[in-house]
């Protein structure tokens, strides 16, 4: 094998280097434009969601706070039941 051979060998791989790095390049600037607008769309997605949560926060809160009170009404009157020794169902005991 002559030097020739090995400068040509090398040209050959060089090229098939290139144009294979070249290829690369292009699909992966071609995923990023696709992957890009499915961010936007994404992003665009959990701001919506994020604004209904922040909505269905401010309906929840006050059934909240009702639901507290009614169960501290509730546990009210089953103190007062015992001390006065009512059984549920509305009989005294005896």
């Amino acid at each position: 094998m002559t030097a020739e051979l090995y400068q040509n060998i090398v040209i050959a791989f060089s090229v098939v280097w290139t144009i294979g790095l070249v290829l690369l390049l292009i699909m992966v600037f071609s995923l990023y434009r696709k992957t890009s607008a499915v961010q936007t769309s994404i992003t665009g997605t959990i701001n919506e969601i994020k604004k209904a949560v922040a909505e269905t926060k401010e309906v929840i809160k006050p059934m909240m706070q009702i639901v507290a009170i009614l169960d501290a009404v509730r546990s009210g009157i089953d103190v007062v039941s015992k001390i006065s020794g009512i059984k549920k169902g509305g009989k005294e005991d005896e």
